[in-house]
């Protein structure tokens, strides 16, 4: 298996543990506001591995990694809060 391979396996298998962490969020019992957003930060982070593992973002410049970066946080961020105060 090369170092790629192994890349992309290890990224595969942290965004299905990610997928079983966001899961137990919401059946573990907690308030629906903490659930939510534990929910929405786990999503961002998805996001995050995907668009830079799975679609070589980080092999390009540095400038669409930097706009999918602030991006990222500024859309998960605004969902986080809004979540949390709705």
């Amino acid at each position: 298996m090369t170092r790629e391979n192994s890349v992309l396996t290890w990224t595969w298998l942290a965004l299905i543990a990610a997928t079983l962490l966001s899961w137990a969020a919401t059946e573990g019992g907690e308030a629906a506001h903490v659930a939510g957003a534990v929910v929405l930060m786990v999503a961002a982070i998805k996001v995050g591995l995907v668009i830079h593992r799975f679609m070589e973002i980080g092999r390009g410049s540095q400038g669409w990694e930097w706009f999918f970066l602030v991006w990222l946080l500024g859309v998960g961020g605004m969902l986080v809060v809004t979540s949390t105060l709705a």
